[in-house]
């Protein structure tokens, strides 16, 4: 609103936009002013014809005006509110919600055993920032990555700590600290229909290499939910992960140029299959 016509002396447009001055072309369709504003308006649409849409690759718009990109963030924000549904009664049913007291293992990977040193942490909170139907639609992901990344699901407050040495104390959460829980150490107290084919195969392989750091997460006090996350999503929760936007090239980072982060992804891919279920057909 800083801006000023530099036509009418008003703030708040510049002269291209000035609704004086193009009322008054109108009203005067033999004035030089006229004439003026055709050209401009001949220019203008000249300028929305060569356009080409970085996101659908289609001439005629920016991606702004991009119908096909506000009908994907559309359908995907659905799936992604059907996603979060799901893993909010899921989770629930397995006495994973807010008041819930679960107890985290510490302990060295050099030590013998497990569980000489946790702490006992009661769930605060809902991730749902970073909760995200991903886990479960994205198939080529790593599952690595997925179970071993730093994606939190849960935050919890620390209550009690057992078996920490007083001299290695710095290396360990310390009473009443806010605390993550990441998708790895706690998937295999939720329901496997909330996660792709390969995380389940990781999961239920009791062998897998990933297992031994994974399951360092079990339940003492299980709640299992009063309505009350339920309804903090209808009003507040639904909000696209910025790792979803940027996985469907929705954003790109400032230094991300090249074409291909602003280009919609395939529709053949996998990841669509949920979005559209109606239309989707994968590569032949």
């Amino acid at each position: 609103m800083s801006v000023y016509c530099s036509y009418c002396g008003n703030r708040g447009h510049n002269k291209l936009g000035c609704p004086s001055r193009k009322k008054y072309a109108r009203e005067n369709p033999d004035s030089w002013l006229a004439r003026e504003v055709k050209y401009e308006e001949q220019k203008r649409a000249e300028r929305v014809a060569s356009r080409t849409c970085t996101y659908c690759d289609k001439p005629g718009h920016n991606r702004r005006g991009c119908q096909t990109l506000q009908e994907d963030i559309n359908r995907v924000s659905y799936r992604q509110r059907e996603y979060q549904d799901q893993f909010l009664r899921e989770a629930e049913s397995a006495g994973l919600s807010v008041g819930a007291l679960v107890e985290i293992d510490h302990t060295s990977s050099f030590s013998e055993g497990n569980w000489l040193q946790s702490s006992l942490t009661m769930i605060t909170e809902f991730c749902w920032d970073d909760i995200s139907f991903l886990a479960k639609d994205l198939k080529e992901s790593s599952t690595g990555l997925t179970l071993t990344g730093r994606q939190p699901v849960f935050r919890g407050k620390v209550l009690n700590l057992t078996g920490i040495p007083k001299d290695e104390e710095y290396r360990f959460p310390k009473l009443n600290d806010v605390f993550n829980l990441n998708l790895g150490p706690i998937a295999h107290l939720l329901p496997s229909d909330l996660f792709n084919d390969n995380i389940k195969n990781i999961l239920t392989g009791e062998s897998s290499r990933y297992m031994e750091g994974l399951r360092t997460v079990r339940v003492i006090s299980p709640v299992h939910g009063d309505g009350a996350q339920e309804e903090y999503l209808h009003r507040n929760g639904r909000v696209l992960p910025e790792t979803v936007q940027r996985t469907f090239h929705f954003v790109h980072k400032t230094n991300e140029r090249d074409r291909y982060f602003k280009q919609r992804v395939p529709f053949a891919a996998d990841l669509w299959k949920n979005v559209y279920p109606d239309t989707w057909k994968p590569y032949e």
